[in-house]
């Protein structure tokens, strides 16, 4: 795939520099007997990519997007999907990789019909917004064994540092400047990460929990 497919499908984010290190660590650090992940949110699939690296001869990662436009996306990934790009380019990329399952579909309709305590990992970046989010944090939780990991990205600001009044306001929106700090950070997963009930782990944005 040459760089200017790479842009316009917004498969190179400049967060991966760290993203990527934090979650080859997870795994390196938490070995299971056979492997089960979830991923939620697939895009371009370059995390899809490292979960089945990771697992190659010992498990299998299941994968759920609708590859559709949703409302706070940023208009470079709904151009990419009005143009259909993104579907194949991700479908290009997973070639090679025989222990890649494609759920494809909204995650409100696939989480529910999944087995419960069924994952040692499951990652969450799909829609960041507050109502989805939480939607997907609800369905996740029961579906991971114990010991197992719950874990995602952009989580810049924990809800104590930012002005809730104005977070809530803005809970659907996909990414705000925070007035108070000048942080900008994603307020759905601010907030619903901040009532959830479970000792967060977070790094460089990149959060995980263990069940």
């Amino acid at each position: 795939m040459n760089n200017e497919l790479e842009k316009k499908v917004m498969a190179v984010q400049g967060a991966w520099k760290y993203r990527n290190g934090h979650m080859k660590k997870l795994i390196e650090d938490n070995v299971f007997t056979g492997y089960k992940v979830l991923e939620i949110g697939t895009w371009a699939g370059k995390s899809t990519l490292l979960w089945a690296d990771a697992c190659k001869n010992k498990g299998i990662v299941y994968t759920i997007d609708s590859w559709e436009v949703y409302d706070n996306a940023p208009e470079g990934m709904k151009q990419a999907v009005r143009d259909n790009l993104i579907f194949p380019y991700f479908l290009e990329q997973i070639k090679p990789y025989d222990n890649i399952f494609v759920l494809k579909g909204r995650s409100n309709d696939i989480l529910p019909v999944l087995k419960l305590n069924t994952f040692d990992f499951i990652y969450i970046d799909g829609d960041h917004s507050y109502g989805q989010f939480k939607k997907d944090l609800e369905y996740s939780w029961p579906l991971l064994k114990d010991g197992g990991i719950l874990c995602g990205d952009d989580f810049e600001v924990s809800e104590d540092r930012v002005d809730l009044e104005y977070a809530r306001l803005h809970k659907n929106e996909d990414f705000i400047k925070d007035p108070k700090t000048r942080i900008s950070f994603h307020p759905g997963i601010t907030l619903a990460l901040g009532e959830f009930n479970e000792q967060i782990t977070v790094q460089d944005g990149f959060w995980h929990i263990r069940k």
